[in-house]
């Protein structure tokens, strides 16, 4: 496996694991709740526990273009 690779396993680990630690503070504090729809992943929204990693490595693989220009 290569640097790269490697490198985007970490980042998506540390991103789920920081939304997973965010919203189970959140929704214990009343931050938000979910909607009895959401599909839950050790009570917590499985979106936002994705959302945060998939934007991250859009934006991460994205930048690096921009940036060149």
């Amino acid at each position: 496996v290569g640097r790269q690779s490697r490198t985007l396993v970490v980042f998506v680990y540390l991103a789920m694991s920081f939304a997973f630690i965010d919203e189970t503070i959140s929704t214990h504090i009343g931050r938000w709740t979910y909607h009895t729809s959401m599909p839950l992943l050790w009570g917590v929204g499985i979106s936002p526990l994705l959302e945060l990693a998939v934007t991250g490595v859009i934006t991460l693989s994205v930048l690096p273009k921009l940036v060149r220009r």
